[in-house]
């Protein structure tokens, strides 16, 4: 059996009708975006009054997110939706009023149709199609689902450009997000200055910037929450507060009174606060001059030493039994088990040194965390100038 249309006219028909199924694409794409406008814009809307009720940040971009992914959604399904060459040439021939003859001429092609009046209508359908041009198809916007978008459209411009409550939380919490950075930064700082610092231990450095760095992990992770962030602070605030030993100013002290005592008894000048760096050097001095003294001086030292220990049993007692012990053995008129125990107060106090600088290193850690805490606290709230400035003038 012939085929009604050669296939070489078929072909050419099907390329003539290719910018007219463009343009019929085109125009079903504008069709079906004017009749769902209202549902982006109903979406844009909701998720603008979704902006009112929490804070939302950048609420603008989300606010476009419903617009954008309907005109992806558009322009997909009119690019990408089946328009057969027979469905096209039916809706030119029903718009251009064509009484069928290009539809007629491709479905005899397709349909394999072989009937005596298939030459005529091959060369009519090729004559026709070149005369046609894709400016003839019109394009036909509905008004009527357009006037329907038009409100969801207002909804959504008066929730953007009206005063948003949520706008001031959104403010306070950039406020709190940067002053947490600032917050990080200054931990990191202290961080730094610890590790530099020579008369602390490493387990006493290593516990501090454990607690340090935790802190710091847990306010990365803050995206500007302040309850979450002084909760962090406060945590952080008691761990360092267990650290730290009451009783570390009065065995500060009570090992100072302790120098200025040997400083008299040595017959050098006083200083206003001694360190015990010269504690831990006097009592050196003394266990090596024990064999130059004589017998009433190592007695009169005798009672000396058992004096200060009992006054500083209270404060500091591994330092205070070692004095005993040399105030001991020197009424035995044993010089070097004097000497071995005033190097052993010695080096007792070498570890009150420690100890006590290790009070301080937690102690300027716990005062970095309050202060931070207190920045956090204020960071964003309604007349903190003019708080600071109050404060500075008190």
């Amino acid at each position: 059996m012939t085929q009604a249309i050669n296939p070489s006219t078929y072909q050419l028909l099907r390329r003539q009708l290719r910018p007219l199924s463009i343009k019929l694409r085109l125009s079903d794409g504008i069709v079906l975006a004017s009749r769902t406008l209202w549902m982006a814009l109903t979406g844009s809307a909701l998720v603008a009054a979704i902006g009112w009720m929490t804070p939302v940040p950048h609420l603008l971009w989300w606010v476009l997110v419903p617009i954008a992914l309907w005109f992806v959604a558009i322009v997909g399904v009119s690019a990408f939706r089946p328009l057969p060459p027979r469905r096209a040439a039916q809706r030119v021939d029903r718009i251009l009023n064509l009484r069928e003859r290009l539809s007629t001429a491709i479905e005899l092609y397709e349909t394999g149709a072989d009937t005596p009046l298939a030459p005529y209508q091959q060369a009519d359908a090729s004559a026709l199609a070149l005369q046609l041009h894709p400016r003839q198809i019109p394009i036909v916007v509905p008004r009527q689902p357009l006037l329907l978008a038009l409100l969801p459209a207002l909804v959504t411009v008066a929730l953007l450009t009206l005063p948003n409550p949520m706008n001031q939380i959104l403010a306070e919490r950039a406020a709190v997000a940067e002053m947490i950075e600032q917050v990080n930064q200054q931990l990191a700082e202290l961080e730094q200055e610890l590790a530099a610092r020579d008369d602390l231990t490493p387990e006493q450095r290593a516990e501090l910037e454990a607690i340090l760095r935790q802190l710091q992990a847990e306010l990365a992770r803050n995206p500007g929450d302040r309850q979450e962030a002084l909760a962090d602070l406060a945590q952080a605030e008691m761990r360092l507060r267990q650290q730290l030993n009451p009783q570390t100013d009065v065995r500060q002290a009570a090992l100072e009174q302790l120098a200025r005592r040997l400083e008299q008894l040595s017959n050098n000048p006083t200083s206003p606060r001694p360190t015990l760096d010269q504690l831990r050097q006097q009592l050196e001095n003394l266990a090596a001059s024990l064999d130059q003294m004589s017998a009433a001086e190592r007695e009169a030292l005798a009672q000396e030493l058992a004096q200060q220990a009992a006054q500083l049993a209270s404060a500091d007692r591994a330092t205070a039994q070692a004095l005993q012990d040399a105030a001991q053995a020197l009424e035995r008129g044993d010089t070097q088990a004097a000497a071995e125990a005033l190097q052993q107060a010695g080096q007792q106090v070498q570890n009150a040194q420690a100890a006590i600088a290790n009070q301080r290193a937690v102690q300027q850690a716990l005062n970095n965390t309050q202060a931070a805490r207190q920045q956090i606290a204020q960071a964003g709230q309604p007349g903190q100038g003019q708080q600071a400035q109050q404060g500075q003038g008190q």
